[in-house]
């Protein structure tokens, strides 16, 4: 790198030990992570990771959390200005937090 400061977008968990599985109604944050303290920005004791993703051609994120070599997609939801990430959307819908949402990213010209 070139010394100055870089950040990246990482996904947390507030749970300590969140049901990552179907049926979940546990959800994540997005997360901002800075190269100089390698660390969130954040006070929930829950796991967190660098976020991975794939992009469409249209642009839209597809985030996913990773478990050893499997890739567990997340679906979105925004309550207020607030993103959530959760691995059921059905199961996360029914609790009535947020409305479904699409993350994407748009060139600049």
């Amino acid at each position: 790198m070139d010394g100055s400061s870089h950040a990246w977008l990482a996904v947390g968990w507030w749970k300590p030990r969140p049901e990552v599985t179907k049926g979940s109604k546990d959800f994540a944050s997005l997360l901002m992570v800075t190269s100089e303290e390698m660390e969130p920005f954040w006070s929930s004791d829950g796991p967190w990771q660098i976020m991975t993703c794939t992009m469409s051609a249209s642009g839209e994120i597809k985030p996913s959390w990773k478990i050893g070599s499997q890739r567990i997609t997340l679906s979105l939801f925004v309550l207020f200005s607030y993103l959530r990430f959760t691995t059921d959307a059905k199961a996360y819908k029914a609790t009535g937090l947020g409305e479904r949402a699409s993350f994407f990213i748009e060139p600049l010209t």
